[in-house]
């Protein structure tokens, strides 16, 4: 189970003297304190926020009450899969840690718990059945009394409490045992019901965010895909055209070939990213101002850039077709949520070890809270509207800048614009 921060809070202690009757196996004693605690462990129940958070406070809730040591040890299909001890670090916790997961050999204490689904109580270790295994039993464990955890479908856990003296755990206890183990089994059982449907949930999210991400893909690959294929069709059809005009429809195709690549490359970094595997980038000096001509070459078309690329801006050490690939997506998002006619601006300058690049424009701007999500996966903003785009493109884009050793950050106002600002490497890494 995922940890989590322990929220609930603990049950009260019970009276000594009658945690000692307990103890001590007194029969009138075990009665009432049995049903006091079973009460204070339902109520504690109650007001946990959740039931893996209980399962971690359980066991200091139920060691504080009883006065003694306790564990939960978790099992799946009969195998013990994770242990909740108070102590954390005490005898069973530490003993069982490395083993797990396990199967406990036949005829120990956790053994017969598990497959007779009754208590088993050994009140002086070394009398009777091991606990683990026959490999040794841990010097700090004299005195063990094993509860199962029972709940629809079968035994879950085992409900352990031990003690360093002999016989200090006596019927009374394992009275108590018993009792508690009724509510925590629950406990148990819903938390794994939650996990279950936790999956499930992450499961059709993901497959909503897969079907939206490929709606969003087929979108953007619409509008270039048509333009090759009218090209095509033009360029068949009419055998006469003028070559002014068979020059304009190649000079189109190409653009949106490149526009189809650069969907298509986006696609496979996103894949690469979820997969766990790194970005793949070639570094070498990379002549920034040319990069930054041939992008206004290459979406100038759609409206002037202004560019502000001192003549001797030194090379930044960055993948070009990377840095192309990057800069492109920060000029066509400010080009799609920018008014027509309002001004795209690129600046670059150089410092000392870097080469910035700061790419403006003049559109609605983001929201604080749209701001901080700006990077975010499939994250398109509340002004995207029927803008297409895949929302990947700025989660990307800031991946392929820091695995060659740079930073992509943003600056927004709402009404005022977006400034997206590139910090590339002048040199490689040690220089």
């Amino acid at each position: 189970m995922a940890s989590l921060s322990v929220l609930a809070r603990p049950g009260p202690p019970l009276d000594p003297s009658r945690a000692r009757g307990l103890r001590e196996g007194y029969a009138s004693a075990a009665g009432a304190d049995t049903g006091r605690l079973a009460r204070d462990l339902g109520r504690h129940l109650q007001e946990a926020v959740a039931p893996d958070e209980t399962l971690r406070e359980a066991p200091r809730w139920v060691s504080e009450s009883l006065g003694i040591p306790v564990a939960i040890v978790l099992t799946h299909d009969g195998v013990m899969e994770e242990v909740f001890a108070w102590p954390a670090d005490g005898t069973v916790a530490a003993h069982l840690g490395p083993l797990l997961p396990g199967v406990p050999e036949e005829g120990t204490v956790l053994a017969r718990a598990l497959q007779e689904r009754r208590s088993v109580h050994v009140p002086v270790v070394g009398a009777g059945p091991s606990f683990f295994d026959g490999a040794g039993r841990p010097s700090q464990l004299r005195s063990v009394a094993a509860v199962p955890l029972r709940a629809t479908g079968g035994t879950v856990g085992v409900l352990v409490l031990h003690s360093p003296v002999p016989a200090a755990v006596g019927p009374g206890l394992v009275a108590a045992l018993e009792e508690v183990a009724v509510p925590l089994g629950l406990v148990v059982s819903n938390a794994r019901l939650r996990q279950v449907v936790s999956a499930m949930q992450s499961e059709q999210e993901g497959a909503r965010l897969r079907e939206e991400l490929l709606a969003a893909l087929s979108h953007d690959m619409q509008t270039p895909l048509a333009v090759l294929l009218g090209s095509v069709k033009a360029l068949q059809q009419f055998d006469d055209l003028a070559p002014k005009h068979r020059a304009g429809l190649y000079e189109g195709m190409a653009r949106r070939g490149t526009q189809l690549q650069r969907l298509v490359d986006q696609f496979l970094d996103y894949s690469r990213l979820e997969a766990g595997r790194p970005i793949e980038a070639r570094p070498s000096s990379t002549d920034v101002g040319a990069a930054i001509a041939q992008l206004e070459n290459d979406l100038g078309w759609r409206r002037p850039l202004e560019l502000a690329v001192p003549s001797d801006l030194p090379p930044a050490f960055v993948d070009p077709d990377r840095l192309n690939q990057v800069l492109a997506n920060l000029i066509s998002n400010a080009l799609k949520f920018s008014p027509v006619g309002s001004p795209i601006s690129v600046n670059a300058r150089a410092d000392d070890d870097v080469v910035q690049i700061v790419v403006e424009d003049r559109g609605r701007g983001m929201s604080p809270i749209e701001l901080e999500e700006a990077f975010l996966k499939f994250h398109r903003g509340s002004g995207a509207g029927d803008t297409p785009g895949t929302g990947l493109g700025l989660y990307v884009s800031r991946a392929v800048i820091e695995a060659q050793g740079g930073q992509l950050t943003a600056e927004s106002q709402l009404g005022r614009g977006s400034r997206f600002t590139l910090v590339l490497p002048r040199r490689p890494p040690g220089e």
